[in-house]
């Protein structure tokens, strides 16, 4: 795989890639440049942001660090903690998959493409009923990051992995995701 890629601060706080793929160098096709005049036509306007997961209960200090969504799997929303670093992944891979820095994980989406990419084999540990939801909480990999899934409707359902929540914790913050009309 052959690229070409810019990444520049757009504004203060605002870093903006643009990015040139191709299966070889020779096919990119695009030069330095042409990103050049890509990034200098940029041009601001108001976007609609999909509102594709609902939290009922957010544990206390953290903030959203990356959203990713594909149609066909659903969504992923890594939280990092206040003074954490926000990492931005422009590349979804159709699995979910986990950010190393985030403090909570949560996948909403096919429970089939959850368990694939989220909890392969992970052995069931305990059940806790909240609110009339059944969540089951798992051995976490590693030991110090346990997960919860809580299956919804149908193929949906909802994985989340943590570091720093009790059971408890984990298991209200997991039965009060929901699906965003968006999903």
């Amino acid at each position: 795989m052959a690229y070409r890629l810019l990444i520049f601060e757009r504004k203060p706080g605002e870093w903006i890639q643009i990015r040139a793929d191709a299966e070889s160098r020779d096919e990119v096709g695009v030069s330095v440049d042409d990103l050049r005049r890509i990034a200098e036509r940029l041009v601001d306007r108001p976007r609609p942001v999909a509102d594709l997961v609902r939290f009922a209960n957010l544990p206390d200090g953290l903030k959203p660090g990356t959203v990713t969504s594909d149609p066909a799997t659903g969504a992923a929303v890594a939280f990092v903690g206040p003074s954490d670093q926000v990492r931005v992944y422009p590349y979804w891979s159709g699995v979910f998959t986990h950010d190393e820095g985030a403090r909570v994980w949560v996948g909403v989406g096919n429970i089939h493409e959850l368990a694939v990419g989220f909890t392969p084999g992970e052995p069931v540990r305990r059940e806790i009923r909240v609110d009339g939801r059944r969540v089951w909480l798992m051995a976490g990999r590693p030991p110090d990051r346990p997960s919860a899934v809580v299956i919804l409707d149908g193929n949906l359902g909802v994985a989340v992995s943590a570091t720093g929540l009790t059971d408890e914790q984990l298991a209200r913050f997991a039965a009060g995701i929901n699906p965003g009309p968006d999903l």
